[in-house]
């Protein structure tokens, strides 16, 4: 089995970021299909490395409302990456993304879960993720906070230790955090 992590380089005027090629990039039903696939790419490369069986996200789900999302691509600077077909813009370089999706509950109504995360290995101690965390919360759009789907990686529950982020947490998961250890 081929385990080579493969980063997209996108040109910027593919994308949306004010002119700048590093970011956090949403991806919604109506995104182009480019960003479409590099976020199921990334959905693959978390399947992979949890040893799941079923893959999270995929690019032709669009056309599936029963099953509404809201994705995230972390983008940064594809300066080393630059070719000809880039000459007029730095390219970003996708380093990892994301994906929430909506969930009805009981005694809750509708909330937004965190379903899955993935970030290249180089940067998960770059402070990726401590840096967009706060547009993460304002992506999921729910006003209590987010969940977080179990199972949680150990690289996912180490982080939200590390930095206090058990308010996106309900309570059985926090229970479960606090009896793990590394």
């Amino acid at each position: 089995m081929d385990y080579k992590i493969e980063l997209p380089v996108i040109p910027l005027v593919a994308l949306d970021l004010m002119g700048q090629p590093q970011g956090m990039i949403e991806v919604n039903e109506s995104s182009p299909p480019v960003l479409l696939e590099c976020l199921e790419q990334f959905a693959r490369y978390f399947q992979r490395e949890e040893r799941y069986d079923v893959i999270q996200f995929t690019a032709g789900e669009v056309n599936n409302p029963s099953a509404p999302f809201r994705g995230f691509l972390f983008a940064e600077s594809g300066l080393n990456h630059m070719k000809d077909e880039h000459s007029r813009s730095t390219p970003s370089l996708m380093v990892g993304g994301g994906c929430f999706r909506y969930r009805r509950y009981k005694n809750e109504g509708k909330r937004a879960v965190l379903d899955w995360i993935w970030l290249h290995p180089y940067e998960r101690k770059k402070a990726t993720l401590s840096r967009y965390w706060p547009q993460l919360r304002e992506l999921a759009n729910d006003d209590c906070g987010f969940l977080i789907e179990p199972p949680i990686s150990k690289a996912l529950r180490a982080f939200l230790k590390k930095n206090s982020h058990k308010d996106a947490l309900d309570p059985q998961v926090i229970e479960y955090l606090n009896k793990t250890t590394e």
